[in-house]
């Protein structure tokens, strides 16, 4: 439960108490013992106590809650006079105050404050004058029952402030795991990423290195073996013959080989360090996701192509990973779909996941990005939850004609 909508249900609370102490007080109102004048004052002390009350779950300053909640705990102990053997409006009042008390201060301070309203509660419950008659004090079966029963709503209230403030360290703590979880998992994508730039990295330093070795030895051997082929022709002189003939074609062959073996060595050292993309690198990223936290992803993929183009991959892969980040931070998923196929003039994602869903969606710069960057190349996004039923990203990206296959 939200902290607006407690302090709705305390509101209510507060009100269907105060409600039923008019109640009693006006069916209770023939047999007291006091003065038919009192009566409209205890009514206003009613009514003083409820505008409290209801004041109170708006007001965030401590020390105006504090203020207000003396005043209401002047109202129950001017209301509580001795009025006779009955003690219930006195008991929804107290109960309205312990709750309103536990609810909106600090659990201690709150629980004290309404352990000393109820010591002088009771105390105030003895013989007095007021407006010239005499009011009796209620008999102990009855001041017993009202200050065990103060107690047993002070009690509870302590428990419920107690497991309310547990509650929320848990949730914080839930909120940390999830953002250190998906910290891990973008670490681990990092990490992936690193790996394989790394090993491309080493074997292209590995070709390099036998490129320079087939060099020095075999260019080398081939140049040399060219410069003895030319002495050779040399001396088998200037006339025409077979012999001249076939050294000269050794020769030419031999310079062929030369500008093949360099051709070949450029090839070689040419590597491109590219890092995946497309449904590659989304299929890399469903792969991190799944190893480094607590969801079960599959991933469907259709017949979308291996890629849509540079600028559509990057916004295909980021909408993935806003869609898997806020399932985990935001939904508590602990299962995702994701679902990728052509669509049209276009490839459709979606990402459905069983997470807590939403009741009114308040989109962070995360979801803001996706959507412009998808509109802008006429695209769409769209996301649909219900409370307790999960969230669908949807999101088509067009592409162009002939651009797939």
């Amino acid at each position: 439960m939200s902290d607006s909508q407690y302090r709705l249900v305390i509101l209510f609370l507060a009100v269907l108490v105060h409600l039923a102490a008019f109640l009693q007080f006006d069916l209770a109102a023939d047999d007291l013992a006091i003065p038919p004048q009192w009566r409209l004052q205890v009514f206003f002390l009613v009514c003083l106590s409820l505008a409290v009350s209801v004041a109170i779950p708006f007001v965030h300053r401590p020390g105006a809650v504090w203020v207000l909640l003396a005043v209401e705990a002047a109202a129950l102990m001017i209301a509580g006079m001795p009025m006779g053997p009955s003690l219930t409006v006195e008991s929804c009042l107290l109960a309205t105050l312990v709750l309103t008390a536990s609810s909106f201060t600090a659990r201690w301070p709150g629980t004290l404050f309404s352990a000393g309203v109820l010591a002088l509660e009771l105390l105030l419950q003895m013989p007095m004058d007021i407006a010239g008659a005499r009011l009796a004090s209620p008999p102990g079966p009855a001041l017993l029952s009202f200050g065990l029963s103060g107690a047993f709503v002070i009690a509870i209230c302590h428990l419920v402030r107690l497991f309310r403030e547990q509650n929320r360290k848990t949730e914080r703590v839930r909120v940390m795991l999830d953002e250190s979880t998906l910290q891990l998992a973008q670490t681990n994508m990092e990490l992936q990423e690193h790996a394989v730039l790394s090993e491309q990295r080493a074997a292209s330093s590995e070709r390099r290195r036998l490129a320079r070795e087939v060099h020095d030895v075999l260019a080398y051997t081939l140049t040399s073996l060219i410069m003895m082929m030319e002495a050779a022709i040399d001396l088998a002189g200037q006339q025409e013959g077979p012999l001249r003939q076939h050294l000269e074609l050794i020769r030419d062959q031999t310079k062929e080989g030369v500008l093949e073996v360099r051709r070949t060595l450029q090839a070689i050292r040419r590597v491109e360090l590219t890092p995946e993309t497309g449904l590659k690198a989304i299929f890399r990223l469903v792969q991190s996701f799944d190893k480094a936290t607590h969801l079960r992803i599959r991933l469907h993929l259709g017949d979308a192509p291996m890629s849509f183009g540079a600028e559509k991959d990057r916004i295909a892969y980021r909408a993935v990973q806003e869609g898997i980040s806020n399932a985990l931070r935001h939904g508590r998923a602990t299962e995702i779909g994701i679902h990728i196929a052509l669509q049209g003039a276009g490839v459709a994602i979606a990402i459905v996941d069983n997470g807590t869903g939403f009741d009114v969606l308040s989109e962070g710069f995360g979801l803001m990005g996706i959507r412009e960057r998808i509109a802008q190349i006429g695209g769409t996004v769209e996301i649909h939850g219900e409370p307790g039923t999960g969230t669908r990203l949807s999101v088509w990206i067009p592409l162009e004609a002939g651009g797939h296959g």
